[in-house]
């Protein structure tokens, strides 16, 4: 039985940080120079940005109950990988810091394609119906 899946203001929200964040990590990956002050700015806003994917994600897991765990395995990762960063940026340590983002720019992309590859996920029928 196909079962439809609400559309949300929290969803909508999450759907729209996603992109940003995933946009916002290819222009700072291939074209920002790091350490400038474009990057700095933009790095707070991507930071922001995932910070509120892993919350809003929460919504979803409340909502899902125990199906939704393993997909929220990225939003673990995010709390752990996130204030790493911020913490190894800040006190400069920039090994770490591009590490830990690294490894943040990895989930973004895992998750977006675990979206798009879970039968049942709100990507995955509108990339494959």
């Amino acid at each position: 039985m196909h079962e439809e899946i609400l559309f949300t203001p929290i969803l909508g929200a999450h759907l729209l940080a996603g992109v940003g964040a995933l946009t916002l990590a290819i222009v700072q990956v291939h074209f920002m120079s790091r350490g400038s002050k474009d990057h700095k700015k933009l790095g707070w806003v991507w930071a922001a940005l995932m910070a509120f994917l892993a919350v809003s994600s929460l919504w979803d897991l409340l909502g899902d109950g125990l199906l939704s765990i393993p997909a929220h395995v990225f939003t673990l990762a995010t709390v752990i990988f996130l204030p790493l960063a911020i913490w190894a940026a800040r006190t400069h340590r920039v090994v770490l810091h591009r590490n830990a983002m690294i490894a943040l720019y990895v989930v973004l992309i895992a998750a977006f394609a675990a979206l798009v590859a879970v039968p049942g996920r709100l990507f995955n029928q509108w990339f494959f119906g």
